[in-house]
């Protein structure tokens, strides 16, 4: 989360194999998303790669 551009809110994606949570640094205030477990179900395994896919519209 260190990026020399300030301007601009910074992405990550958490996980610990089973779980995944995605965190937004943006003007040094963090907002958290809530735990997906795309082993689980398919609906969360869909969540996650819609989550996935907005971050690299934003990003590009």
């Amino acid at each position: 989360m260190a990026s020399p551009n300030t301007d601009l809110p910074n992405f990550g994606m958490l996980t610990n194999g089973d779980d995944i949570v995605f965190v937004k640094l943006e003007n040094q205030h963090y907002a958290i998303s809530r735990v997906f477990a795309p082993l689980s179900t398919q609906s969360e395994l869909e969540s996650a790669c819609r989550v996935l896919c907005k971050i690299a519209e934003i990003v590009k």
